[in-house]
């Protein structure tokens, strides 16, 4: 079983993740996303209601 990482979308901290390898502009970076998109959109949507 892995740790839990947060989501570099949402924000929430999940164990459920995937993890995408990018090259950025300043080298190559983890992009950490929750496995479950829908659970994801609507935690981000909920966030930014709230802000």
């Amino acid at each position: 079983m892995s740790a839990a990482r947060t989501c570099g979308w949402c924000g929430r901290v999940t164990a459920e993740f995937i993890v995408h390898d990018i090259d950025a502009d300043h080298g190559p970076t983890e992009v950490v996303w929750c496995r479950d998109w829908r659970a994801c959109h609507t935690a981000r949507s909920a966030a930014s209601r709230e802000s």
